[in-house]
């Protein structure tokens, strides 16, 4: 559990005195704001705003900050997932890009455009949870610090992008004093700079390197 909970400014909100004055606030919240249990503290219930905002990337559709995301037709859409479980809704022609990602739609509304070279992250590592609270701009390195402490952070042959097998990766390192780089690459269907960047560690270095020292 976090240490610090992100949502919990909206704990705070005070209710007022007596029974009919308390009503009376239950019911003006319940008009633009949603009750529900704390994600991340699991201890207190907890009112979000639910308003929608325009998405300045997409005219004509809004989000809130649970990541809802409404059509220009002012009727809520059911997002779809891709393969990594990131939601999105497509938008009709002429539209570019036709995809639009809830997670960047939150943030573009709410907090506004990226810096350079930034992207999404996922606070919480679960990438359907687009909620304002688990959303935040990062860089490369952040966002792979956030894999590796949620645990997702994809190495060696589970990586999509591995052409080598850790046997391979093994078998390069003892070759290296006896065969040339380009060779290597010719054998094993990789590039030079591959092959260089798995003998010095720079890639499969959560496989041991001691066999290319001996």
């Amino acid at each position: 559990m976090d240490e610090t909970c992100q949502d919990h400014h909206t704990h705070d909100q005070e209710m007022p005195a007596g029974y009919i004055a308390r009503q009376n606030w239950f019911k003006r919240m319940a008009k633009t704001h949603k009750q529900e249990q704390c994600p991340v503290c699991g201890l207190w219930l907890v009112w979000v705003d639910t308003t929608f905002y325009p998405v300045p990337t997409h005219h004509g559709y809004s989000v809130n900050r649970l990541g809802q995301i409404m059509g220009p037709s002012g009727k809520l859409l059911q997002p779809m997932s891709n393969l990594t479980g990131h939601l999105f809704v497509i938008t009709p022609p002429p539209r570019r890009p036709r995809k639009l990602f809830v997670h960047r739609a939150v943030l573009f509304a709410f907090i506004g455009p990226p810096g350079p070279g930034q992207e999404v992250r996922h606070l919480n590592g679960i990438p359907s949870d687009n909620r304002l609270a688990n959303l935040k701009w990062g860089n490369r390195m952040e966002q792979c610090e956030d894999k590796r402490r949620h645990g997702t952070l994809l190495r060696g042959e589970k990586s999509s992008g591995s052409k080598l097998s850790q046997t391979e990766v093994l078998e390069i390192r003892s070759k290296a004093k006896q065969i040339t780089l380009r060779c290597l690459a010719r054998q094993y269907g990789v590039s030079h700079t591959a092959i260089r960047r798995v003998i010095i560690g720079r890639t499969w270095s959560s496989v041991g390197t001691e066999s290319s020292h001996g």
